[in-house]
């Protein structure tokens, strides 16, 4: 049943969705979830380091769209990977393409958090890629963009909800395990990635 109607059963029973889908097919609706995953990303990318002031919108937005499947895949497949090292580390018996299959079902909020990019685009169209000008910022755009935040960080926090439960599913871990799992794969990632910061940074040097 859950396999079904993963979309709608993925918010409130991950355990038995995740299952479903393990059983099914691990890469079931990999590439969709990958370019909804894609959208947020590069989205909020876009709106934190401002690409609005060197890219007019509309290619802004083309590009986006276009890049959205690969990026998103690639941050799924990249991520996972470092989860699945980690977690055999510590016992975990989930393949590969379960763990990444966990890791982007937990992600299915990520769908309403697009919405509200939807609307930010709406109200701020070309504004919302370049820092929020002065005279964008009135109350009604404040008490929004209020508003909003408060939805993307319960939806952030649910996500990571559905994250934890799903790879304790894959993995057969406890939840605590499962929470273990994560951040060492995140202390794992941030060493290479700084490691390979630090070699390109000393190329440049020479």
């Amino acid at each position: 049943m859950s396999f079904h109607k993963p979309w709608i059963s993925m918010w409130t029973q991950p355990k038995a969705t995740i299952r479903s889908i393990i059983e099914k097919n691990p890469n079931h609706q990999l590439p969709f979830l990958a370019t909804i995953y894609g959208l947020y990303s590069l989205l909020g990318l876009a709106q934190t380091f401002s690409w609005g002031n060197l890219v007019s919108l509309l290619p802004l937005i083309i590009l986006i769209i276009a890049l959205a499947p690969i990026w998103g895949y690639l941050i799924f497949s990249i991520l996972s990977g470092f989860v699945y090292i980690t977690g055999k580390w510590i016992g975990g018996k989930g393949t590969y393409k379960e763990v990444r299959a966990a890791f982007a079902w937990s992600h299915v909020p990520v769908i309403v958090s697009n919405f509200l990019w939807i609307l930010f685009l709406a109200i701020f169209q070309e504004a919302l890629f370049q820092g929020f000008p002065q005279e964008k910022a009135n109350a009604l755009a404040a008490f929004f963009i209020l508003l909003a935040s408060g939805c993307f960080l319960i939806l952030g926090i649910w996500t990571l909800v559905l994250y934890i439960q799903s790879l304790s599913e894959v993995q057969k871990f406890s939840a605590l395990r499962s929470i273990s799992n994560i951040f060492l794969a995140s202390i794992v990632f941030f060493a290479v990635f700084f490691l390979i910061l630090l070699s390109f940074v000393h190329l440049i040097k020479g």
